[in-house]
């Protein structure tokens, strides 16, 4: 075997090993992925059914207490008491919209896939180097 032969043995051989290392490190992160998309989807479905009923039963609440107050200040005013309680309730109303806003603002979708491939991004390019 001449030396062309053994050079050209020797990078196809590296050329296998980093082809296969690639395909197994993308496959590996493809998984990760997958797990993290369906963590995401149960996690939302869990969500959006708590805040259904979260707003179902505050808005029985807060009917009834409307209710009860404007039944129990019937005598002494019959307007204020529903003026006051509608600022309340709209008073609750922005701070709940200010505290999704919030939540939405920090939210990150699929953390560690993105910190993954960051770091294997940087091992590649410190290895290529």
């Amino acid at each position: 075997m001449s030396e062309t032969e053994r050079l050209i043995s020797g990078l196809t051989t590296g050329s296998r090993r980093l082809a296969g290392q690639v395909l197994a490190t993308g496959e590996n992160r493809l998984e990760l992925l997958l797990v993290e998309l369906q963590e995401e989807r149960e996690h939302t479905f869990h969500i959006v059914g708590l805040l259904l009923s979260l707003a179902a039963f505050l808005t029985l609440a807060g009917g009834t207490l409307t209710l009860a107050v404007v039944v129990l200040l019937w005598d002494v005013s019959r307007i204020w008491p529903v003026c006051l309680l509608t600022l309340l309730w709209a008073g609750v109303g922005v701070a709940v919209y200010r505290r999704l806003r919030l939540q939405l603002e920090q939210w990150q979708s699929f953390p560690e896939t993105v910190n993954q491939v960051r770091r294997d991004f940087a091992a590649v390019t410190r290895r290529l180097r």
